[in-house]
C-alpha cells in the first residue's frame, strides 16, 4: 500500500480566517515565530535586570569612649553634644543614638542622593568644631566611621612573619597594611586586633628618687 497524505479540511464557504492562512501557508508561519523569537531574544539582551535594586542608603557613626562616664553622663555631655552638631549635615535623613557604661554611639543615615565620602567628611567636620564642648579629660578623640558601627566585617586578615618580630608586625600593620586597606575604595574603616606596641621598662632606684 502507498501511503497517503491527508490535507487539512475546511468547510466549503469558510477559508478559516487568519488562522486559515498559517495552515495554508506553513513556511510564513515558520518565518514569523522565528521573527517572534529573534525580537524576543535581542529585547532580553536589551533590557536591564535588577532583582535587587541598590537601595540602601549612606550611614556614618560617630562613636566616642569616656572611661569611667555612666550612660547618663555619657549621654548629656557626650552623645547630646554630638546629635546636635551631626544633625547641620546637609543630607541626614534620621539620627540614632546609644549611651552605655564609657561608651557613645551616634549613628547617621542620609539620603540615597548623598555621596558617602561627602557626607562622611562633613561629619568629622561637625565633630571636630564641638570637641572643645566635650570632657577635657577624654583619652581618645573621637571616631567617624562610613558604615554603621553595628554591621560586622567582611574580611578578616591574618598577619605572620617568620622573619619580623612581634614589635615589627605592629609597626607594619600600624604604618603600612591598616592605612592601605581602609583607602581602597569601599572600604569602610581598617581595625587591627592582638598589636604587640612597644614599650619601656623603667626600674627606679627608690632612694635615689627620694634624694
Amino acid at each position: 500500500m502507498t501511503p497517503t497524505t491527508t490535507q487539512p479540511h475546511l468547510p466549503d464557504g469558510d477559508d478559516g480566517g487568519w488562522i486559515g492562512v498559517f495552515i495554508r501557508r506553513p513556511v510564513l508561519t515558520v518565518v514569523i515565530n522565528l521573527l517572534i523569537i529573534v525580537a524576543g531574544y535581542a529585547a532580553l539582551q536589551g533590557i536591564e535586570i535588577r532583582e535587587l535594586p541598590d537601595v540602601d542608603r549612606p550611614v556614618v557613626t560617630v562613636r566616642a569612649s569616656y572611661e569611667g562616664a555612666t550612660p547618663q553622663t555619657m549621654d548629656a555631655q557626650i552623645t547630646a553634644i554630638i546629635e546636635s552638631a551631626v544633625s547641620r549635615v546637609q543630607g541626614v535623613s534620621s539620627i540614632s543614638s546609644t549611651s552605655s557604661y564609657g561608651s557613645s554611639r551616634v549613628t547617621i543615615e542620609f539620603s540615597s542622593s548623598t555621596k558617602l565620602e561627602s557626607a562622611a567628611m562633613d561629619v568629622r567636620d561637625a565633630v571636630a568644631g564641638i570637641r572643645r564642648q566635650l570632657p577635657a579629660d577624654m583619652k581618645d578623640e573621637p571616631t567617624v566611621v562610613k558604615a554603621d558601627s553595628d554591621a560586622s566585617p567582611i574580611m578578616r586578615l591574618v598577619i605572620a612573619s617568620e622573619k619580623l618580630s612581634e614589635n615589627e608586625l605592629t609597626d607594619l600593620v600600624n604604618n603600612v597594611i591598616e592605612d592601605r586597606l581602609a583607602a581602597v575604595e569601599g572600604v569602610a574603616s581598617a581595625t587591627s586586633y592582638g598589636l604587640r606596641a612597644r614599650t619601656i621598662e623603667v626600674r627606679i632606684n627608690q632612694v635615689a628618687l627620694a634624694g
